[in-house]
């Protein structure tokens, strides 16, 4: 018998010994269930998702969980949520929500969605999520939005090279391919009036050389970077990205790799309404048609073009955007000629004081334009506005030459000759 349990015992023991000393019969670690990627969602059709999107899926097959955690989540509900973001104090919050309540709208709406899996430890997965919930706490998962420093993109770039100590910001200190303003303007190219608008009341912060890592502002870009970066491997340094999937293809026509030059074009319709308002003086001064054509024009000018200088100098003065200070487009949208929708009205009715009051308006209004084109001679003046400076300046020095012409039709005419006084003797005399 007790031969007979050694020969039952001892392989079982040995059995034993293989299944718990093998990877299978160790414990799990904790991490070794969960899968990090990023999903990197293509631009949208409305002018706030020309930019793209970005998120962190966290994949636990020991929760079976599947979930996607996305920093661009934002809410323009409420009574107060217009005038927050008028004033650059928007919240933006992580949200968490499952892999396929997050993919499916973009799938609806056509916006390609690239998988890329990341090379990382069980601890560093471990860690991306632990870092992931902390943030989801109604304390963390609000903050203020920038949209250049601190985004949808600009988190999970931060939140990935933490995790691995730094190695994505050490592979993205070369320098940009193109400004803030470059990228901007490419990627909003599609939309003219939201390519204008931004243009125009972006100051010259966008304007400044940046790097690579200043550059994954951008969605597209952090997933372009995330190709390069190397951690290091049981044996040797392997690639952060372990594998890529197209898990969307959208038939998106692509955003251009460069912005549009349009100054050419500003340049054509500045010269042109330049030389209709210089036209529409000179023949106001006969024909009461090209008066009234001329008042209309620089009242409505005044209207859209004086309005827009005091929003920039709002926008500047008053609120939380950075990226709108310092806007050298004041002096090319002249906040003082929003006058000119009273005094044009009265330019059309043949108003002396108006058409007086009304050349000054867009006489200084020409001075600050060629101002703002002189100050290019100096260094910190460095915005990239020489569109609405080709545009601007023909406008209103077109638009004072007008006036002036105009005006001349108030001078005096000099005084006829006084008649010769005929005394009654005189008259009688002969």
């Amino acid at each position: 018998m007790r031969r007979l349990a050694l020969f039952v015992f001892i392989p079982a023991f040995i059995l034993a010994g293989i299944v718990l000393g093998s990877p299978r019969g160790a414990a799990a670690a904790p991490g070794d269930s969960i899968t990090i990627s990023v999903l990197t969602y293509g631009p949208g059709s409305s002018p706030f998702d020309k930019f793209g999107h970005q998120a962190i899926r966290v994949r636990d097959t020991g929760k079976h969980g599947d979930l996607v955690y996305n920093f661009g989540t934002y809410s323009f509900g409420g009574l107060m949520a217009i005038p927050k973001f008028v004033m650059g104090r928007a919240l933006y919050s992580l949200s968490r929500r499952s892999y396929k309540a997050s993919t499916d709208p973009y799938i609806r709406a056509d916006r390609s969605i690239v998988e890329q899996v990341l090379n990382l430890t069980p601890e560093q997965r471990l860690e991306v999520k632990q870092r992931l919930e902390t943030n989801l706490l109604p304390a963390n998962r609000d903050y203020k939005y920038d949209y250049y420093l601190d985004n949808c993109a600009t988190r999970p770039r931060d939140l990935v090279d933490a995790v691995i100590g730094g190695r994505l910001r050490e592979a993205s200190r070369g320098p940009a391919s193109l400004t803030f303003r470059q990228h901007t303007q490419r990627l909003t190219a599609g939309t003219v009036p939201f390519y204008v608008a931004l243009h125009l009341a972006m100051g010259p912060f966008i304007d400044r050389p940046i790097d690579q890592w200043d550059e994954m502002f951008l969605p597209e870009r952090v997933e372009e970077r995330l190709r390069h970066v190397t951690v290091v491997g049981p044996s040797a340094e392997e690639p952060l990205v372990t594998s890529e999937r197209v898990i969307h293809a959208s038939s998106r026509t692509p955003p251009p790799a460069a912005p549009p030059s349009w100054t050419w074009w500003f340049l054509a319709v500045g010269l042109g309404l330049g030389g209709a308002l210089a036209g529409l003086g000179a023949a106001g001064r006969a024909r009461r048609g090209a008066r009234v054509a001329f008042g209309s024009v620089l009242a409505v000018l005044g209207f859209g073009l004086g309005l827009f200088g005091i929003l920039l100098t709002f926008l500047w003065v008053c609120t939380d955007h950075a990226v709108t200070y310092r806007n050298e487009n004041i002096l090319q949208l002249a906040p003082w000629t929003i006058a000119l929708v009273v005094y044009g009205v009265g330019v059309a009715r043949g108003r002396e004081r108006a058409t007086r009051v009304a050349l000054g308006l867009v006489g200084a209004a020409a001075v600050a334009s060629l101002l703002g084109l002189l100050l290019k001679a100096v260094p910190v003046f460095r915005q990239d506005n020489a569109a609405f400076i080709a545009f601007a300046l023909p406008m209103w020095s077109g638009a004072a030459v007008g006036a002036w012409l105009l005006f001349q039709r108030f001078a005096k005419a000099p005084s006829a000759a006084p008649e010769a006084v005929v005394s009654p003797a005189e008259g009688a005399s002969g």
